[in-house]
């Protein structure tokens, strides 16, 4: 299934196809390499059946575009929001051991979410997509579709003594 691009950063902020004008008029970059957009919000008919979205003006394609529209939307409705739902966690790893189930599906609320910021870990630094905090607890959340928490900066982690 195609992955269309929805959301473009207009004027900076991220903003969907249906809420600009369609068209080059739409004044939208792409939230990957930053190029003109082209909204293409009203051209469903019977014969062209794609939804509404956004193009690039140069007719390149953009292969991180839709990933990267997904992370900042991601961003967006944690920072708006304030809270994240957890997975279950298993002291054991062992998600078949219902005995081991320590947290299910918890809501978490926080007081601060604070974006990109840089964190020292031991002698290192890592820069997390999003820190929630809440009294002196802190979380550090990395946003994946495709490309998850390299080696490199989970070693970095451990080195911080953070929770992964």
């Amino acid at each position: 299934m195609e992955k269309l691009l929805t959301y473009a950063l207009k004027n900076g902020v991220l903003t969907h196809v249906l809420d600009v004008p369609n068209g080059k008029e739409c004044g939208c970059l792409c939230p990957k390499c930053l190029e003109p957009l082209v909204a293409k919000a009203n051209i469903k008919t019977e014969k062209y059946k794609k939804e509404p979205h956004f193009a690039h003006s140069s007719g390149s394609d953009c292969p991180g575009a839709y990933e990267s529209a997904l992370h900042l939307l991601a961003k967006k409705v944690l920072r708006e929001t304030k809270q994240i739902q957890l997975p279950d966690f298993h002291f054991d790893y062992d998600i078949g051991n219902k005995d081991s189930l320590f947290n299910s599906l918890n809501i978490m609320d926080f007081e601060w979410v604070l974006e990109e910021q840089k964190v020292k870990t031991g002698e290192e630094y890592i820069v997390a997509d999003v820190e929630c905090r809440k009294g002196e607890r802190k979380l550090f959340v990395e946003f994946a579709h495709t490309h998850f928490v390299d080696s490199d900066k989970k070693r970095k982690i451990k080195n911080g003594n953070f929770s992964l």
